[in-house]
């Protein structure tokens, strides 16, 4: 009868690690109940037998003085609550390593969870990229610059991918095996990268290349490798960065092409103003354009995302950081001068000029209106109107939508400030847009601009029109109105016995904004290679990243030897950020600056040296094993994906990410059953 006990509470631990393994990258809630199962058998089974299963696998040390750190820095820390919260979970998280070597102790087993891993992060995967075909196809990744967050969030989704692609391939270098196997091992592989792509995460992208890097060096193919460096090399270079401002006259026989103005930024935003007109040039600065030729090119402190015009006397640029500089323009000389920089109370998501206003939309502290831009503190705060993503506004209404309630709010405008609310409704689609006319309202929901009548008898949709592609952006021009495509076409707004979009001209690229000037169109657009962004200083959350590290440095200075305890760090971020650093940030983007700050330089040291053992016992795995096979192909795999996971970490908090540091604890666990079941069996 006991030894049916034993048999039972054994297979219940191996279905428990089965669940534990097949669920890695699609549910965080059934893995943790397959681990935390497992792990509690084992106890009741020491408890009970007086029997330890668990062996020690070399870091014991290390992650004693690691959770000593995290110790220590909770005790000194100003959040102790939820630094020993994160303590618990990092505590309870690293004995994934020793129930994995406790449990797999023969050949049977371990290869049984490596392939309930490898086979349904397989099914998961494909599921992945059906989802990422329909982000694709509602232009989501021109719209949003990332991909689709099925299962966990995208960086967490890219980070997993990473580890299945990076196995997949040591298999297909390593091993040997008939058709059938090498097929499947491709499949995997190929089906991997493609998620991977389409996860479009760079920190998992250059993780997974050192990955690579790293399996082709250890196993000396050479000629791979040069192929491989030559692919990346291609893909890193053979896309220019360009950035264009084209000139296209308005005839009436057809729209043709007259200039192109090549810019060295890349266009944001135009805006015409009386005889000449303003480009927001990114990195480029803030350019003036009189006749089609650059007059006057104005740097700026930050990257220029957008520029309006204000009044008659003033225009605004608005920078990626969030600043805003106020320029005074003398239309006779087309000079500008900066005359003031300032910033909008929070996280602004939209801001547009009307009436002499400039009206400043903040996710997390409501709608600013600038009544003055030579007295900025003439300003009207409205804190009520928080979780605005956009809004539009005409002489009679205020519309604005929220993500958040997924619905659309309409407000009668009394001197200037929405008053009352006339109209509400709620949001279908994906992808939102809204504009106002004077007499029009248009709403883009994906691919859907439904048109809406506002005269004397109220707010009335009076038409749907299925669009392509999303319209991206609307202009009211000489009392015309153009549209913008996501897919590089401008329509203009028809009406017969119904409105339709009559196709104005067709661009071929992105179009990022448009405008009309002594007739003629000018039409912005940039490229730039997505892969050779990861190296680009200018990317805006490469910017993100070094402000977030550049805070990081200055919480360091004042917390140097235990730093401020494994907490979110929202709260001290906000005390060190520059004053025009609108978010704050609860990590910084990059294991080894968060460790520092968290655990100040005596946990810094002790993660470092924990990274180094556990480098150094991937290696002694794989070169004990290289001659057996499966073992010797995942051990390969796992070391590679360890070092995948340390340069993926130069640019995300991944340890910090718990179904990441899951993945890595279960990975190591895995190498060194496989280690200790092939060691015995000799």
């Amino acid at each position: 009868m006991k030894e049916k006990i034993e048999k039972y509470f054994d297979k219940g631990v191996i279905v428990l690690l089965f669940l534990f393994a097949s669920t890695l990258t699609n549910s965080i809630f059934l893995n943790q109940i397959g681990y935390f199962g497992a792990l509690l058998i084992i106890i009741f089974k020491y408890i009970k037998d007086r029997k330890n299963l668990f062996s020690k696998v070399g870091l014991e040390y290390l992650f004693i003085l690691f959770l000593t750190a995290e110790f220590i820095s909770a005790i000194l820390s100003g959040n102790k609550a939820q630094a020993f919260q994160n303590l618990s979970k990092r505590a309870l998280l690293i004995p994934i390593v020793y129930v994995m070597v406790a449990s797999l102790n023969n050949k049977k087993r371990t290869e049984l969870i490596l392939n309930a891993f490898l086979y349904s992060a397989f099914i998961t995967i494909i599921i992945y990229i059906g989802a990422a075909y329909k982000h694709f196809a509602h232009q989501l990744y021109y719209l949003e610059s990332k991909g689709p967050s099925t299962f966990q969030y995208v960086m967490t989704a890219g980070g997993l991918i990473s580890f299945f692609v990076v196995i997949s391939f040591a298999f297909l270098i390593n091993e040997k095996f008939n058709k059938k196997k090498f097929f499947i091992y491709l499949s995997f592989f190929i089906v991997g990268i493609i998620g991977l792509i389409a996860s479009y995460t760079r920190a998992a992208w250059l993780g997974t290349i050192a990955a690579l890097i790293t399996i082709l060096i250890l196993k000396r193919q050479w000629l791979v490798l040069t192929i491989g460096t030559a692919v990346i090399a291609f893909f890193l270079f053979y896309s220019h960065n360009e950035s264009n401002i084209s000139i296209i006259n308005l005839r009436e026989d057809g729209n043709q092409l007259f200039e192109i103005n090549k810019t060295d930024g890349r266009i944001q935003e135009l805006a015409v103003i009386d005889s000449f007109y303003c480009a927001a040039d990114y990195e480029g600065g803030l350019k003036i354009f009189y006749n089609n030729q650059l007059l006057r090119n104005y740097e700026a402190p930050s990257p220029v995302s957008g520029v309006r015009d204000w009044n008659k006397n003033y225009l605004i640029s608005f920078l990626v950081d969030s600043r805003i500089l106020l320029y005074k323009k003398d239309t006779v000389s087309h000079k500008l001068e900066i005359t003031n920089e300032f910033v909008s109370p929070g996280r602004t998501m939209d801001y547009k000029t009307f009436a002499g206003k400039l009206y400043a939309a903040d996710l997390d502290s409501g709608l600013t209106i600038y009544n003055n831009p030579e007295e900025l503190d003439d300003t009207v705060r409205m804190s009520n109107y928080k979780e605005i993503n956009g809004f539009s506004i005409n002489k009679n209404y205020f519309a604005w939508y929220s993500n958040k309630r997924d619905s659309l709010f309409i407000e009668n405008i009394k001197e200037g400030i929405p008053s009352k609310l006339v109209y509400s409704d709620k949001l279908n689609g994906n992808y939102t847009r809204i504009w106002l006319s004077d007499s029009l309202m248009f709403i883009q929901e994906d691919n859907i601009l439904n048109i809406f009548s506002l005269g004397i008898e109220g707010i009335k949709q009076v038409q749907e029109i299925a669009t392509k592609t999303p319209i991206d952006k609307l202009k009211e021009i000489n009392n015309e109105i153009y549209v913008s495509s996501t897919a590089g076409v401008i329509y203009k707004i028809e009406k017969k016995k119904k409105f339709y979009l009559e196709e104005f001209y067709k661009h071929q690229k992105r179009i990022t904004d448009f405008d009309i000037i002594k007739n003629q169109l000018l039409v912005g657009d940039f490229k730039r290679n997505r892969l050779a962004s990861m190296f680009d200083l200018y990317h805006d959350t490469n910017i993100e990243r070094m402000n977030q590290w550049r805070t990081g440095y200055k919480i360091f200075q004042d917390h140097p030897l235990f730093g401020v305890g494994d907490i979110d760090l929202q709260h001290v971020y906000a005390e060190y950020k520059d004053y025009y650093l609108k978010e704050n940030f609860g990590h910084l983007h990059n294991n080894y600056i968060h460790f520092i700050v968290i655990l100040g330089l005596f946990g810094f040291f002790i993660v470092l040296a924990l990274f180094y053992k556990m480098g150094l016992i991937y290696k002694n795995i794989y070169n004990s094993l290289k001659d057996i096979p499966i073992a010797s192909s995942f051990s390969i795999g796992a070391f590679a994906s360890f070092i995948g996971f340390l340069f993926s970490g130069l640019a995300e908090w991944n340890f910090g990410d718990q179904e990441i540091i899951t993945m890595v604890w279960f990975v190591l666990g895995l190498s060194i059953a496989f280690f200790k079941v092939n060691k015995d069996a000799d």
